[in-house]
């Protein structure tokens, strides 16, 4: 009796590691979209630098270091924008298709076990 009580506490304590696990990735990957979503904004076009960190990338950089000043304020191109965009949207798509992979297999082995609340939530549909 003592071996099954420890074997389903063993069992309960992987299944809601796992659960932390994918809350984690959706979570940052949710993290990810709204940064990509910000990228859209007019004031995400302008990036200020200056000489010690340029985090706007490549072409920022080379803009920085053209520029006489200490700092200054750079101009992305529409084209860098919507791909700094689209290489961000990929990231969380892997992200998210990383966490399916996981649960899936986790279903199969029988690590991961609906709960009575995502029972709810996949009847309401």
């Amino acid at each position: 009796m003592a071996i099954v009580i420890v074997l389903l506490l063993c069992r309960q304590r992987e299944h809601n590691e796992l659960l932390l696990k994918l809350e984690f990735v959706r979570d940052l990957s949710a993290s990810i979209i709204q940064i990509a979503r910000s990228r859209s904004s007019p004031l995400a076009e302008s990036v200020f630098v200056d000489d010690v960190m340029c985090s706007a990338g490549p072409a920022a950089a080379a803009a920085v270091a053209l520029s006489s000043d200490t700092s200054s304020t750079v101009f992305i191109s529409e084209g860098q924008r919507q791909i700094e965009q689209i290489v961000l949207y990929m990231r969380a798509l892997e992200l998210l298709a990383s966490a399916l992979n996981l649960a899936k297999a986790a279903l199969a082995d029988g690590r991961l076990s609906p709960t009575v609340l995502t029972r709810q939530g996949t009847n309401r549909d």
